[in-house]
């Protein structure tokens, strides 16, 4: 179902991964944030035509202050509807009060999962099929766009063995804000354009922007109390923007990626997350494939 028949489809795959997740708590004043140390990653994948799998392991070139991290992302195409997944969990946190004269501190008991699911529609049928375009399917394709419509689902755990806010910024956030474990389950709709650019015979762009809005379910516990966020909305944004190089035996992909997630917490607390990602893919096709002229 997710793999052809034609191995000129098929590819492995050799990644290098900069990945910058991180996250906020914030109220009118102050705002707390927590960003994981180690962002570089390497890793291996497979992809067709319409299922692209990569596994990335993370390199820790800071020995004393460790996040540790773990993610697998990837993408299927059936069509004109395209799926992302991922899942990825992180434990270890550079957490500052970005408001203050704050250094900051490192906590190894917070830890951070992420797992979630957008789906999208391509309206224009004509426009080449974005696995396509990511895995080497060398059929010389023509420049053009199309607008996109879909939605997403997420799901975001936090939690500590304390409070997650800091000892110095403790005076400055109020008694909801001490959360020592919140989950957060987020549903919503997006819409978009994407466009394809083929600068040559083997060179093409494509550039990716879907905003989105939403709603959440958010259990919060905090030192003292459990509550339920009393505001369920949040807004999303997605922008990616892939440089490609093809030949009929291997390709290769630069990625610039950012995801921005916005929500509410109630009682003046929010909440939000920005994935900025830098991704090169060098991929090795099973076997040659031949150009299509278009």
């Amino acid at each position: 179902m997710f793999i052809d028949g034609d191995k000129s489809h098929m590819s492995i795959r050799a990644l290098a991964n900069f990945k910058d997740d991180n996250f906020k708590l914030s109220n009118s004043e102050n705002t707390l944030l927590y960003t994981p140390n180690n962002p570089g990653g390497v890793g291996v994948g497979f992809a067709s035509s319409k299922l692209v799998l990569d596994l990335i392991l993370n390199i820790k070139s800071n020995k004393e202050e460790v996040t540790d991290r773990f993610d697998v992302q990837g993408n299927i195409l059936l069509k004109q509807e395209y799926f992302v997944f991922q899942i990825q969990h992180y434990k270890g946190f550079n957490v500052r009060n970005t408001s203050i004269n704050d250094p900051g501190i490192f906590r190894r008991d917070i830890s951070s999962f992420v797992t979630s699911l957008s789906y999208l529609h391509i309206f224009n049928s004509e426009v080449q099929p974005f696995n396509h375009i990511q895995t080497g399917v060398n059929n010389n394709p023509k420049s053009d766009g199309s607008f996109l419509a879909g939605s997403y689902f997420n799901y975001h755990r936090v939690k500590g063995d304390s409070t997650i806010v800091t000892e110095s910024s403790k005076d400055l956030f109020n008694d909801e804000a001490q959360i020592v474990d919140v989950e957060k389950f987020a549903v919503g709709i997006s819409g978009g354009y994407a466009y394809f650019l083929k600068l040559s015979k083997k060179f093409h762009v494509l550039a990716v922007l879907t905003p989105g809005f939403g709603i959440h379910f958010s259990n919060i516990q905090t030192e003292t109390i459990r509550y339920k966020a009393d505001e369920p909305w949040e807004m999303f944004a997605y922008a990616n923007i892939v440089l490609g190089y093809n030949t009929p035996k291997f390709y290769m992909e630069f990625h610039a990626e950012n995801v921005l997630d916005f929500w509410t917490l109630g009682y003046g607390n929010k909440g939000s997350m920005n994935s900025s990602k830098l991704k090169f893919v060098f991929g090795w096709k099973f076997v040659k494939s031949k150009v299509k002229e278009r």
